[in-house]
């Protein structure tokens, strides 16, 4: 197990003993011994999560969607809701008003490499038309008499899985990581159930985490920064449950196995609440300080979040230590803060995912130049000098793709009957992770400038010793709009003596590029044209100027 895991898993384990829950006129959270002898059967999804697991967090998505909060979201935001909204329905099958709940479980790293999500529907479902949207492409595979419907779309040892548990209730995941939880047995019970007793309630939220089991994976590899607050490790269980009503309250309650560990939990929880108030206090000025976030909606979340932890302190009774919190939210605000934090994150880790996958185009590009002495030239041509197939078709060998390389007919152009037909393996690489729906329909956005002086060239690949101005200051591939059929020998055309083509970039402010050296940068939209014009070409002799 590498320490970074180790690190990152104890830090989720810690913040979750101090999250956020909470209704002021729910229940608290009660242990299994407190709750009725014959309490009601659990729902299907519920039912089938293993209790000995690690981790849970369970969502009433639906309540909350038709909730006052998710109708103003749904009104502020408007249409541009809807490609997230289509995303979430192709990866769930449904969208979150049929979702009554949704699990997410974590066992532990020795038998799972990712979490389960179990999902409990509103009404009961189609298998089929639920298996359709979620992974158009897909078979069917037995594990331990249960059948799996595999996602093939997607490359790699882990594609997307789903086990139907009855009629309202399935469980999505990897392959490996289902088939290893039909093998333990499904439901198994463990230090969760109570957890799982309270998820089946009216809560929003309902969360829980086995500390102990957390503590045996840390072991005593425990990094500085943390161990002041370690005595919250010697926990047993923690438990949270939580509400959004006209405010966010709630509580939390951790249990140990005797009343000093507890006692020395308190002290470590009360440490992590003052740390928090620094931090919060801190961020709190700096959006006072800046004119334009000063009166936002994410300068009112925060006062509201001071606030309520100004009030909160940490509570021993006897093993148990509790905290609550109350938090006054202004739905509007929340709202809008939520709104603009997804935005950003989305496009950040957008632009991530495109600049790894530029990396990659960029050195199987320089691996095709190691092999044939020249970098590949932008399509297969035939003896005519008639472009047949992209680039892109050349290159899979060294995208680990050799096999549907041997697929291709290189003397067919890319639309033929046969070619036409290898369109839908599309590799991942070439897909952009902004436009979905272009990679579904097989196109990409990741072409290179075509004309004299530029990466592409006549109908044979440069060598390297052509780009005279350095690899480091020429383009060889940029992520742009609009998109083209990924086996199309098509790219953006480029002359000197003509107007520059209009490049749209997919995100705002600009566009990801990979240059001849392998290395990636975000270019401003707002970079003069006689500068971008000097990094297309290879060999101008200029030098260029320091803009982006």
């Amino acid at each position: 197990m590498k320490w970074r895991w180790q690190n990152s898993l104890l830090l989720v384990g810690l913040a979750l003993l101090l999250g956020l829950a909470f209704r002021p006129d729910s229940p608290p959270v009660a242990a299994v011994e407190d709750r009725p002898a014959k309490a009601a059967p659990l729902p299907a999804d519920l039912a089938a999560i293993p209790g000995e697991g690690l981790f849970l967090a369970s969502f009433r998505v639906a309540e909350l969607w038709q909730s006052p909060q998710g109708a103003t979201i749904r009104t502020t935001v408007g249409k541009e809701l809807e490609p997230a909204l289509k995303e979430i329905k192709g990866v769930f099958g449904i969208g979150p008003e049929q979702m009554e709940r949704l699990t997410i479980y974590f066992a532990d790293p020795q038998r799972s490499t990712e979490p389960l999500v179990f999902i409990g529907t509103t009404k009961a479902f189609e298998t089929k038309e639920l298996i359709d949207v979620a992974m158009p492409r897909h078979k069917t595979e037995q594990s331990n008499g249960r059948t799996l419907y595999v996602e093939t779309a997607r490359s790699g040892s882990r594609p997307k899985t789903i086990l139907v548990l009855s009629e309202r209730a399935y469980v999505l995941g990897n392959k490996g990581d289902l088939a290893a939880y039909l093998e333990r047995g499904v439901g198994k019970k463990g230090a969760l159930d109570s957890v799982r007793t309270l998820a089946a309630g009216k809560h929003h939220f309902t969360g829980g985490f086995h500390v102990a089991g957390l503590a045996r994976i840390v072991g005593e590899r425990i990094p500085p920064e943390i161990e002041p607050f370690t005595p919250l490790l010697k926990g047993e269980l923690a438990v949270a449950t939580a509400s959004l009503d006209k405010g966010l309250s709630g509580e939390i309650k951790v249990t140990f196995g005797n009343e000093k560990d507890a006692a020395a939990g308190r002290k470590s929880a009360q440490m992590l609440v003052d740390l928090l108030q620094n931090q919060l206090g801190q961020v709190k000025k700096a959006l006072q300080a800046d004119l334009k976030l000063k009166d936002g909606a994410l300068s009112k979340i925060v006062k509201d979040l001071d606030a309520g932890l100004q009030k909160a302190a940490p509570a021993q009774n006897g093993t148990v230590v509790s905290m609550s919190l109350n938090v006054p939210v202004d739905a509007a605000a929340f709202t809008q803060a939520t709104i603009e934090a997804t935005i950003k994150v989305r496009q950040a880790a957008a632009r991530m995912q495109s600049a790894n996958n530029l990396k990659q185009l960029g050195l199987a590009m320089h691996n095709y130049l190691s092999a044939y002495g020249s970098f590949p030239p932008a399509a297969i041509y035939n003896k005519n000098g008639k472009p047949l197939l992209s680039w892109r078709v050349l290159i899979l060998p060294f995208v680990e793709q050799e096999q549907l390389y041997k697929e291709f007919k290189l003397d067919e152009p890319w639309d033929s009957e046969h070619n036409k037909k290898l369109l839908a393996k599309m590799p991942r690489v070439f897909a952009s992770p902004t436009a979905p729906q272009d990679a579904a329909a097989f196109r990409t956005h990741y072409l290179g400038f075509m004309g004299k002086g530029a990466f592409f060239e006549g109908t044979r690949g440069i060598p390297i010793a052509s780009i005279t101005d350095g690899t480091s200051n020429t383009i060889m591939l940029i992520e742009g709009a609009p998109s083209v059929p990924w086996t199309k020998p098509e790219e953006i055309p480029y002359d000197d003596n003509k107007p520059m083509p209009k490049l749209l970039g997919l995100y705002p402010g600009g566009f990801n590029a990979v240059y001849c050296d392998g290395s990636v940068r975000f270019l401003s939209d707002k970079l003069k044209e006689a500068t971008l014009r000097l990094m297309i070409t290879r060999a101008d002799g200029q030098v260029i100027p320091n803009e982006n």
